[in-house]
C-alpha cells in the first residue's frame, strides 16, 4: 500500500485531513495506548506516511513516484450533512449524515477470488409442496450461474440439520443435482441447527480472502434459540461472513431475520414467487455479483453531546442497521454505491464551544485477496452559532428522509396495534396510502388501504399485507430504477 492508503486518506486529501487522520491513528494505535506489537509496527508505517505527506515539498516529490492508478483510486467516499452549523440550544436538535462509498473503477480481474456460499434451507413441514419445489428448482438454476471456481454447500434443517451437499466447486455440481431433488419436508423449525452446520461448512473453506455468504431460506419461526443464532451471527461477522435472509410466504419472523442479517451487514428479503426467488438469488450470488470490497465497517465516534438515533442502509440494498460501537455494513460490488443515512441528536449544547464533532473515525474494508484491512478517514464538525439561520439540506438527504419517513410509518402502525391504539394505526396507514398515491405507487397503496380496513375490522393486519407494506416501503429507499 502507498502512503495515502496507509494513512487512510485519498490522494486529494487536504493538510487538515492528513493531520486529522494521523492524530486519530495516534489516539488509537500509539504504543503508549496499544502495546500490541503488530499494532506498533503498523503505527510506525503511519508515522512514516505522515512525515512525508504533511510536508508540501516531500509530498510533491512522493506523488511523482506514484502511478496513475495510485493517484486515481477505484473508489470514492463522501459524507454529507444536513447542516454545517447548529445553534446554541438546550433542547435536542437533529442532524442527518449521508455516507456514500462508491466503487468507481472497472473490475480488476486479478482481484477476483472464489466465492464461498452456504445455502441453509428450511425443510420443515410447512415448506411441503410448492414452496419446496420452487426452492429446489431455483437452487438447480443457481448451479448454472456460478463461476467455476466458486464453492457452494447446502444444509437443510427442521428440528435437526442435515448436510445435503458438502463444500463443492461449482464446476463439479452437475453430478450433485440428485441430492437437491431428493430433499423431503418434515418436522418443526429450529433455525440454529441449520445455521450452525452451514456456518461450520463455510469455516472449512474460508481462509479470509474469499467472498463468504450464508443465505438462510425459511418460511417459519424459530423458538427458543434466537440468542444462539445472534451469537453465531456476531462470530460470523468477525470472520467477514455475511448472512442474508430470504423469507418465503407470509408466516416467517421478519423481526428476527432482520436482526440476524443486520449483525453481519446483510439484509432480508420478502419472497412471494419463484420469479422473485430467482432474482434475489441472482442478485446475491449470481455470476454478475463480483465483490469490490467486503467486511465493511464504520468505526467512528461522536462528541459526547451527540447520540446516533438510527442508521439505515439505502443502497445497494435496504435495511435498518443496529446501533453498535462499530456498524457492520456488509459488502460492496463493482459499480454499486453503498449509502448509509444516520440521524444524530445534539443535546444541551454549552455556550463555551465553537464547534462540535459529529463523526470522527474510519471506514474500514477489505479488498478481495488482501488480509490487511484498508481504512478511509472520516471527520465532520458543525460550527456552533448564536442564531438559527435558515439552512437547506442537500437534495439527496431530503429525498432519503422523505422515503424513510414512509417506511417508519409502518413501524408506528405496528407499535399502535401492540398498544391497542387502533385509531392511531389506521390514521398512519391512511396517511401512508395518501403519500403512496401521490408518488404513483398504486399497487402498494391498495395494499395499505386494504390493511387499514383489516385493522378497523379485526384490530390487526394480515401477515402478508404487513410484510408487503414493510418491505414495499423499504424498497422505496432504493435508488430510482431499482424499486420493487
Amino acid at each position: 500500500m502507498n502512503y495515502y492508503e496507509i494513512l487512510g486518506v485519498l490522494p486529494s486529501a487536504t493538510f487538515e485531513e492528513i493531520r486529522g487522520a494521523y492524530f486519530l491513528a495516534a489516539r488509537r494505535m500509539h504504543p503508549d495506548v496499544n502495546p500490541d506489537p503488530s499494532i506498533r509496527e503498523e503505527f510506525l508505517k503511519i508515522q512514516d506516511a505522515f512525515e512525508v505527506l504533511s510536508n508540501i515539498s516531500r509530498r510533491e516529490r512522493y506523488d511523482l513516484t506514484l502511478s496513475e492508478a495510485d493517484l486515481n483510486p477505484l473508489f470514492s467516499v463522501e459524507f454529507l450533512v444536513s447542516r454545517d452549523q447548529i445553534a446554541w440550544k438546550k433542547e435536542a436538535q437533529l442532524v442527518y449524515g449521508l455516507l456514500k462509498f462508491t466503487a468507481t473503477g472497472e473490475m480488476d480481474v486479478s482481484r477476483q477470488v472464489p466465492r464461498c456460499i452456504s445455502l441453509v434451507i428450511d425443510r420443515s413441514t410447512s415448506m411441503k409442496g410448492e414452496r419446496m419445489e420452487v426452492v429446489k428448482a431455483n437452487v438447480l438454476q443457481l448451479f448454472k450461474r456460478l463461476n467455476p471456481q466458486d464453492i457452494i454447500s447446502i444444509v437443510t434443517f427442521s428440528d435437526r440439520a442435515e448436510l445435503v451437499l458438502p463444500p463443492t466447486p461449482a464446476d463439479e455440481l452437475q453430478r450433485h443435482e440428485y441430492p437437491v431433488m431428493s430433499i423431503q419436508t418434515s418436522g418443526g423449525t429450529e433455525i440454529f441447527h441449520g445455521l450452525e452446520l452451514g456456518y461450520k461448512k463455510l469455516l472449512e473453506v474460508v481462509n479470509g480472502n474469499q467472498d463468504a455468504h450464508l443465505i438462510l431460506l425459511t418460511d417459519g419461526h424459530t423458538y427458543g434459540d434466537e440468542e444462539k443464532c445472534f451469537a453465531l451471527a456476531r462470530d460470523a461477522a468477525l470472520h467477514g461472513i455475511v448472512i442474508s435472509g430470504l423469507g418465503i410466504g407470509a408466516e416467517w419472523n421478519d423481526e428476527f431475520l432482520d436482526q440476524l442479517a443486520s449483525i453481519t451487514g446483510g439484509n432480508t428479503s420478502f419472497v412471494r414467487s419463484s420469479k422473485e426467488l430467482a432474482r434475489y438469488l441472482d442478485e446475491k450470488i449470481g455470476v454478475r455479483s463480483t465483490v469490490f470490497a467486503k467486511n465493511i465497517h464504520l468505526d467512528c465516534v461522536q462528541d459526547p453531546l451527540i447520540s446516533m438515533n438510527y442508521a439505515y442502509r439505502i443502497s445497494p440494498n435496504t435495511s435498518e442497521i443496529g446501533i453498535e460501537d462499530v456498524l457492520p455494513l456488509g459488502m460492496l460490488r463493482y459499480k454499486e454505491n453503498l449509502s448509509i443515512l444516520c440521524e444524530f441528536a445534539v443535546n444541551d449544547l454549552p455556550d463555551d464551544k465553537d464547534e462540535i464533532r459529529i463523526i470522527d473515525g474510519w471506514l474500514l474494508f477489505n479488498l478481495p485477496g488482501e488480509a490487511q484491512p484498508r481504512r478511509i478517514y472520516l471527520h465532520q464538525t458543525l460550527k456552533i452559532t448564536d442564531s438559527s439561520d435558515d439552512w437547506q439540506p442537500p437534495a439527496e438527504i431530503l429525498k432519503a428522509l422523505s422515503k424513510i419517513n414512509l417506511y417508519r410509518m409502518h413501524e408506528k402502525v405496528r407499535a399502535h396495534i401492540k398498544t391497542g391504539n387502533i385509531e392511531g394505526a389506521t390514521q398512519y396507514l391512511k396517511n401512508l396510502a395518501t403519500n403512496l398515491l401521490s408518488m404513483g405507487d398504486l399497487d402498494l397503496a391498495k395494499v395499505v388501504i386494504r390493511e387499514s380496513e383489516n385493522i378497523e375490522q379485526h384490530h390487526r393486519m394480515s401477515q402478508e399485507g404487513d410484510k408487503r407494506i414493510k418491505y414495499g416501503t423499504r424498497a422505496l429507499l432504493l435508488p430510482s430504477g431499482q424499486e420493487r
